[in-house]
């Protein structure tokens, strides 16, 4: 799976063990070098690698096109979709724009919180009090895909059972 800046930062911000979790176990992620230079969440490459991240230099015919093509990418999400399609791997994308881009290129899409679900389905994040949480701290991360109502989480406790409630119904 290939992360674009976008989801990238939102975990950064929110809790960067959660990346450590991804990996451990849903699979392995990349990042491209260039969203990599746009991220000031982090100091140097080393602290996504010390996650388990792997950073991938794209193509230089990735690059090229990238940068001669026009429309609502910029060049970084542009070659996050190229790269995603060169070597079929899913783009992790909160970008609404990147994800209608994919569709006619054959790329498959997954939003940020897909991944928080695979975690969470995967043992990673076993209390779902934990979840929304991060889902809380994350804010953009959500804020495109979830009804803010959803969001105004209460947590109560029953025993040894946590129960999660937002205004839509039990999670």
């Amino acid at each position: 799976m290939l992360l674009d800046a976008c989801v990238l930062i939102d975990f950064l911000k929110a809790d960067k063990a959660v990346l450590q979790l991804m990996v451990q176990y849903v699979g392995a992620f990349s990042v491209i070098g260039p969203v990599v230079d746009e991220v000031k969440e982090i100091n140097d490459d080393n602290e996504l690698i010390e996650l388990g991240l792997i950073i991938m230099e794209p193509a230089l015919e990735d690059a090229y096109a990238a940068g001669s093509q026009r429309g609502p990418l910029s060049f970084e999400d542009r070659l996050s979709l190229l790269t995603a399609k060169r070597h079929g791997l899913l783009l992790v994308t909160n970008d609404r724009r990147l994800r209608r881009e994919c569709e006619p290129e054959g790329v498959a899409v997954l939003w940020g919180l897909e991944l928080l679900a695979a975690l969470h389905t995967a043992g990673g994040v076993c209390r779902p009090w934990k979840l929304w949480e991060l889902l809380k701290q994350s804010g953009s991360l959500i804020q495109s895909i979830l009804p803010r109502r959803l969001l105004n989480v209460s947590r109560k406790s029953s025993g040894t059972r946590t129960v999660v409630r937002g205004e839509i119904g039990y999670v």
